[in-house]
Parts: structure tokens; sequence; C-alpha cells
């Protein structure tokens, strides 16, 4: 939990044109990518096990985050 206000992390990134959650959804999209291309690929990802260990809720909401940072 941070000790600051949602207002005051949106005054800090407005400069940056982002914001914290489309900071956190960037970070999240990209640990999903690092570990998708270290999966092996003869083996069975399970994309839930992935989304979930890189902080989505499901696979379908990675993919999605995934989409949007290409």
């Amino acid at each position: 939990m941070l000790t600051v206000s949602a207002t005051h992390l949106h005054r800090v990134f407005a400069p940056t044109g982002s914001s914290p959650r489309k900071e956190i959804e960037t970070a999240r999209a990209q640990a999903a990518h690092e570990a998708l291309a270290g999966a092996n690929a003869t083996a069975s990802v399970e994309l839930e096990a992935i989304a979930k260990s890189c902080g989505f809720k499901t696979a379908r909401q990675m993919r999605s985050a995934l989409q949007r940072s290409q």
C-alpha cells in the first residue's frame, strides 16, 4: 500500500502523459512478454499461470494488455 494519495500520483505522472494504471499495465505486459519468451515452446505453457504470476486476473486480460503494448 502506498502512503501517497491517488491525486498526488496523477499529478506526478501528468507531465509524462501517462498514468499510474498505464505504467503498471506496461510493467505487467513486459513481465508477461519475458515469461512467454522464456517458456519452452515444446512444453505446454499454462497461460493462466503466467498471467496470474504477472499480476493479471485472466489470460484474456493479459492478451489484451500485450496487444495494447505493441
